[in-house]
């Protein structure tokens, strides 16, 4: 089985996530949300390949959406690293460092 890890930038973005959304919409729902990701984590770590191919941001990246957000990760032979966790609203190519 592939092994399934969170680089230091995606687990940033999984605190704010938590920060703003226990805020915005309180401890519980925040809490349900996260699951929700963690479900999601499980399941790319079971199925590498099940998230959409993301050709310009390198090779081996690929996504998967779940709700709010776009969970971006780099699968190689011996993991997958989650690199991001991005909000739909956010500019991608910004988080990555690929704006010109």
């Amino acid at each position: 089985m592939t092994k399934l890890r969170t680089a230091p930038a995606a687990r940033d973005d999984l605190r704010n996530i938590r920060s703003f959304s226990k805020a915005k919409f309180g401890a519980a729902v925040a809490k349900t949300y996260l699951e929700g990701l963690t479900a999601i984590f499980d399941l790319i770590e079971a199925r590498p390949s099940a998230g959409v191919p993301e050709q310009g941001l390198g090779e081996g990246m690929r996504s998967f959406s779940f709700r709010s957000h776009r969970i971006y990760y780099r699968l190689n032979d011996e993991d997958v690293l989650v690199v991001r966790v991005l909000h739909h609203a956010q500019h991608v190519a910004g988080a990555f460092g690929l704006d010109e």
